[in-house]
């Protein structure tokens, strides 16, 4: 064998006893792959059977892995409306519900008392957008930029309960629409830096998508709620509702600021 094949031959052997550490988010996608399937609550058992663990690992290995993200503590562009008016699940909600009964009268009375004066006077625009984000319409009326009623002084009163959205929003693509092509789940400035971050990182590496997250949360409603009955199942049958009530977050706060009074 000419000497040259030998080093050759020797080159490669030596750069196949080299372990390559994997990506940091290669490596978490893997163990969401792994555990999410298996999730059996949202915000209950704080272990790998709890979808929001698992999100907030998840988080964790992508704030590592791109560290050109312009999501930080004190960023609440993302909670005003009309980015911050949403639906959520029953499951969601009631994970909410119940830290709101944990908290001290002042900080539950303070944000039922912001909900109050923000939105008490626009219940009919409520139920109007209600209607419209049920429906494929991309028109929403405006609401003069009004923040999440969990908003205080910038930072999220109910930040340890936040819905799913919530938590993925910034961080993830998400596969919408006829086409179906992923996108970033954030806002542009976001968006643009963290595209910017993973084409340094090289080709194979990109953000985890929200989909298979929103599906297991989809899962655990069904197999917690029963299904609507009369013509909400039959429209069910299209396509047009889910099998649970998923409603507006200000809906939901709307009802338990009713039953406290």
């Amino acid at each position: 064998m000419p000497p040259g094949n030998e080093k050759l031959n020797s080159f490669k052997e030596t750069l196949e006893r080299i372990e390559v550490p994997p990506h940091p988010l290669v490596e978490a996608l893997e163990f969401m792959r792994g555990f999410v399937p298996n999730a059996t609550n949202i915000g209950e058992s704080g272990d790998r059977n709890d979808l929001y663990f698992l999100i907030d690992t998840m988080n964790e290995a992508i704030k590592e892995a791109v560290p050109g993200s312009v999501c930080a503590a004190g960023c609440s562009r993302c909670c005003y409306f009309p980015i911050a008016l949403f639906n959520i699940s029953p499951l969601e909600w009631r994970t909410i519900e119940v830290f709101l009964d944990g908290m001290e009268e002042e900080g539950r009375e303070r944000i039922l008392g912001n909900f109050r004066r923000d939105f008490k006077k626009k219940t009919k625009q409520l139920s109007l957008i209600q209607w419209i984000v049920d429906r494929p319409i991309s028109f929403v009326p405006k609401l003069g930029g009004l923040p999440c009623p969990f908003l205080e002084k910038g930072n999220c009163a109910i930040y340890p309960a936040r819905p799913l959205y919530c938590r993925t929003f910034g961080y993830y693509t998400v596969v919408s629409g006829m086409i179906g092509n992923p996108r970033f789940y954030s806002c542009g400035v976001q968006g643009n830096a963290l595209e910017a971050q993973l084409r340094k990182a090289g080709p194979q590496v990109g953000l985890p998508s929200a989909n298979p997250l929103i599906y297991q949360l989809d899962l655990l409603n069904r197999l917690d709620f029963p299904k609507w009955t009369g013509w909400r199942l039959l429209l069910n049958l299209f396509g047009f509702y889910p099998d649970y009530p998923v409603i507006l977050k200000e809906r939901w706060l709307q009802k338990y600021e009713i039953g406290r009074r």
